[in-house]
């Protein structure tokens, strides 16, 4: 190449470089914080929920003998949600056992957060739509009726606070049958109670053990001794798990302690059928404790 060509292609290198470096400059991302609230893990192949099964993943890998980790079934499908909108998972405010901020990234498209602010906000509208003809069904003919927005808000934030409220105590109840050899859990159900977000907390667990393999002594015959003690081995499960015992001077919880209704049934199986020999509610022990998180 000639030396007078050179000028000509020092300048198009220096354009293509400018142009290059205005590209760079013109991305521009945005970016969402959410919170939903303390993570909790479970073990797809010991957790008897039809939702943890049905929405595991890593349970796929069992038939490789790969020993699986608990898996945040909850979180992580909140997530893939957000990331079929495009967003993408950059940092984690907050640790484990406690609230925390997931912070995500996504290239700023103008044109895709003004249709998803459109469809928010009609999906917005057709919910209070929903709610007035539902008002306007239950209410009397004559009447008109408002809705009360901050009360549909405070229902939900009361609901929220109810589903974390059940998800600590199944978790702390799965790690206590898990932690003790032998005991059989069959099912457990566990519900929020709570009436207001801001009012001390309630939590219900129904717990049926199946003390067939520790009770039974021959035939048709069983030691409800026995029974106790699987009772027993499942109250200190679930006080060494973090559960605590109410004051017993008074039989409630302390502070601002979360309390724990709690109801277990003991099973056993025989002649092709199930009979319960024994109800905590029977014994006078049906409560617990939960302390409030921190």
């Amino acid at each position: 190449m000639s030396i007078r060509h050179r000028p000509y292609v020092v300048l198009a290198l220096v354009i293509v470089l400018f142009s290059y470096g205005m590209a760079q400059e013109a991305v521009e991302w945005e970016y969402l914080v959410v919170s939903y609230g303390t993570t909790y893990f479970a073990n797809p192949l010991t957790d008897l929920s039809e939702s943890i099964a049905s929405r595991s993943k890593v349970v796929l890998f069992s038939d490789l003998g790969l020993t699986l980790p608990s898996e945040a079934v909850s979180l992580q499908r909140n997530m893939d949600v957000l990331g079929r909108f495009g967003w993408e998972l950059v940092g984690v405010v907050g640790s484990v056992g406690g609230d925390q901020q997931l912070v995500f990234k996504r290239l700023f498209d103008a044109e895709r957060s003004a249709s998803e602010a459109d469809r928010i906000r009609e999906e917005r509208e057709a919910l209070i739509a929903e709610f007035v003809a539902a008002e306007r069904e239950s209410a009397p003919p004559e009447g008109a009726s408002l809705i009360d927005l901050d009360a549909v808000e405070r229902a939900q934030a009361t609901e929220r606070r109810n589903e974390r409220d059940a998800q600590r105590v199944e978790a702390i109840i799965d790690s206590a049958v898990e932690s003790v050899d032998g005991l059989a859990l069959i099912s457990r159900e566990v519900r929020g109670d709570a009436s207001t977000p801001e009012a001390r907390p309630r939590v219900s667990a129904e717990i049926v053990l199946d003390v067939t393999a520790s009770a039974m002594v021959g035939p048709r015959q069983y030691r409800s001794s026995l029974v106790l003690q699987e009772f027993e081995r499942l109250r200190e499960a679930l006080l060494a798990n973090g559960l605590t015992e109410p004051t017993r001077a008074f039989g409630t919880c302390p502070g601002r302690d979360q309390e724990l209704r709690l109801r277990v049934e003991a099973v056993i199986e025989h002649d092709g059928a199930a009979s319960v020999v024994q109800r905590t509610s029977r014994l006078g022990r049906d409560r617990m404790c939960i302390p409030e998180a921190d």
